[in-house]
C-alpha cells in the first residue's frame, strides 16, 4: 500500500477536523440529508454518464492509487540485460528456466513470446496492443473519477438550493428554520471535500502512476526487442537507459 497516499488523505481530514472541532460541536457538520443529495446524486449521475460496468471497474481501478509505488525502471533494466546476457549464452532453453523467476507480468508475457518462437514483429504487435489497452483501461477510469468530481460540487449546490428552499417555506417559525439551513452550508462543504481532497487528488494519483507504467512497459517493450534480436548488452543498455531521464538511469 501506497503509505504517503493514504497519508495524505488522512492528513488532510485531520487538519479540517481540528478547525471544525476548535469552532464548536463537530456533530453540527454530520447531516445525513446532505450526504444524501451530495454522495449520492453524484453517483446516480455518474451512472446515467457511464455502462454500469465501467463505473463498478472504476473503484476497483481507484484503489491502485492506494497501491505501493512499482519498482524503478533501472530495477526493470538490469532484469532486462542479465536475461539478455542469460540469452545470447545458454539460448532458448536457458531464457526459459528465467520465465517463473519474473514477477512483473508484461515483462513475463515478453519473455513467453521469445521463448515460444514467435517473430519480432509478432511480439512487438502483440506487446504493443497490450500496451495501448492499458492506457486505454485506466484512462477511461480516470476519466468516471474526473466526471465525479465535478460532479459532487455540483451536487452539493443543489442540496444547498433545496436547503434554502426548505428554509424559505418556513420563515415564520424560526424554530425549524436549523434543520433546513444546516442541510444548506453542509451540502456544499460535502461537495468541495468529496471533489478535492478525495476524487481529484485519486484521478492525479492514477494519471501518474499510469504516465509511470506506460514508460516501464516501453523500457520493457525495447527491451525485449533486443533480447529477442540478441542484441549487444551494452549497447541495449545505453538505448534503454535513453527513453529514461537522467535521475533514474542505471
Amino acid at each position: 500500500m501506497s503509505v504517503v497516499t493514504l497519508a495524505g488523505i488522512l492528513l488532510g481530514t485531520f487538519l479540517i477536523s481540528i478547525a471544525i472541532v476548535r469552532g464548536g460541536s463537530a456533530l453540527i457538520f454530520i447531516n445525513i440529508d446532505a450526504a444524501f443529495i451530495t454522495v449520492g446524486g453524484t453517483i446516480a449521475a455518474t451512472l446515467i454518464a457511464y455502462p454500469f460496468k465501467d463505473v463498478r471497474r472504476v473503484f476497483h481501478v481507484a484503489l491502485n492509487a492506494f497501491k505501493k509505488d512499482i519498482y524503478p525502471p533501472s530495477q526493470f533494466i538490469t532484469t532486462i540485460l542479465n536475461l539478455a546476457h542469460i540469452y545470447r549464452r545458454g539460448g532458448l532453453k536457458k531464457l526459459e528456466t528465467e520465465e517463473e523467476s519474473l514477477n512483473n507480468r508484461f515483462l513475463r508475457t515478453g519473455v513467453e513470446l521469445v521463448v515460444d518462437g514467435f517473430e519480432h514483429k509478432d511480439v512487438h504487435a502483440i506487446l504493443e496492443k497490450e500496451r495501448v489497452y492499458f492506457s486505454l483501461r485506466h484512462e477511461s477510469g480516470e476519466m468516471i473519477i474526473r466526471t465525479m468530481a465535478k460532479l459532487a460540487p455540483a451536487f452539493g449546490m443543489a442540496g444547498t438550493l433545496i436547503g434554502l428552499i426548505q428554509m424559505m417555506a418556513v420563515l415564520n417559525d424560526p424554530h425549524n428554520i436549523g434543520r433546513p439551513l444546516a442541510q444548506a452550508m453542509i451540502s456544499t462543504f460535502y461537495g468541495l471535500l468529496l471533489s478535492n481532497l478525495v476524487l481529484l487528488p485519486i484521478a492525479a494519483k492514477l494519471k501518474t502512476r499510469t504516465d509511470n507504467e506506460l514508460v516501464l512497459m516501453r523500457v520493457i517493450m525495447d527491451g525485449i526487442s533486443g533480447i529477442h534480436a540478441k542484441e549487444n548488452p551494452i549497447r541495449l543498455e545505453r538505448h534503454l537507459n535513453s527513453i529514461l531521464p537522467p535521475n533514474q538511469r542505471t
